[in-house]
């Protein structure tokens, strides 16, 4: 594949998608909602993707597709319209379309979450079994079991991207309200917490998104993203504290105490997500793609403005 690729990304508006842009490395054709004022950046507009209908015009001239678009809930009023069915809808009509139109290489990015959200005795590999846990991670399964059925026997690499939780500018997550949370001028029971939990910067996830890009032909495979390195709750506090200038000012409580208070007022999942942890593997990333994280926690938030 030449250096000059025709890339386009769908959720182009979304948190990785600007982010990816923004960068200005490729002829970009962004699918999104809103119009993107980017250099080299063609806008297509398509508020619903499960309703766009010009696939074969979109795929002119395109040599590689980042998908990020998909609905991330669905239509209570309407049983038929899951977001397992809307998603998988969109990833095959756009894929089969892609390799009508001549496409090499297809880029989706899911999530660690198909694993579940329960720690494993050890870092999570992309040949683990899977165990979604909620409607959003059976879609991304879904998604993936679509992507790979339609591509058997087609002449395009397939490279499918699990990353955990992404955070950077623009996030609209939890990580936000516990970034709220951190800012407070109040000493916070964490100290005591001290899991291992994965997370990628956004733009860890660009850097191998753009390493999918430029790779040679008969790149093809999964592979599971991270900062390479693990967070606790108190090190995801202190490091937040530390960028507005302030003291960790932590103080140790009983780890049972919190997840029972966590529970009670959050949920089971939510005290999972913030006190339990969650590891993947990236060997593989780093093998095969001599991909390596250049930001961590502490380099990304001086950027975000929470």
């Amino acid at each position: 594949m030449s250096d000059r690729f025709k890339v386009l990304v769908t959720g182009a508006s979304g948190f990785v998608g600007e982010n990816l842009i923004r960068r200005d490395e490729y002829d970009y054709v962004a699918l999104s909602r809103r119009v993107m004022n980017f250099p080299r950046v063609d806008c297509l507009l398509a508020d619903d993707l499960v309703a766009f209908d010009d696939w074969s015009g979109a795929f002119l001239g395109v040599d590689v597709v980042v998908h990020l678009a998909e609905k991330a809930s669905s239509d209570k009023a309407d049983s038929n319209n899951s977001l397992v069915h809307n998603n998988q809808r969109v990833i095959k009509a756009m894929f089969s379309a892609a390799i009508t139109a001549g496409v090499k290489r297809f880029v989706y990015v899911s999530s660690a979450k198909v694993y579940g959200e329960r720690a494993g005795a050890k870092a999570f590999s992309s040949l683990d079994e899977l165990a979604p846990e909620d409607e959003y991670a059976r879609s991304k399964v879904a998604s993936e079991e679509t992507l790979l059925s339609v591509a058997q026997g087609a002449d395009v690499d397939v490279v499918i991207i699990r990353p955990p939780l992404i955070y950077g500018p623009g996030v609209k997550n939890n990580f936000r309200l516990l970034y709220r949370l951190a800012r407070l001028p109040l000493p916070l029971p964490f100290a005591s917490v001290t899991n291992r939990r994965d997370m990628v910067s956004v733009y860890n996830v660009c850097d191998f998104i753009e390493c999918s890009i430029k790779a040679p032909r008969g790149l093809a495979g999964v592979f599971n993203i991270s900062d390479g390195q693990s967070y606790s709750l108190s090190s995801i506090l202190t490091t937040m504290r530390h960028s507005v200038r302030r003291e960790s000012w932590l103080f140790p409580f009983p780890v049972g105490v919190i997840a029972f208070l966590l529970t009670l007022l959050l949920g089971a999942r939510a005290r999972a997500q913030l006190l339990g942890d969650f590891e993947v593997d990236i060997s593989e990333a780093l093998d095969v793609l001599a991909w390596r994280p250049r930001y961590d926690l502490a380099s990304t938030l001086g950027d975000m403005d929470l």
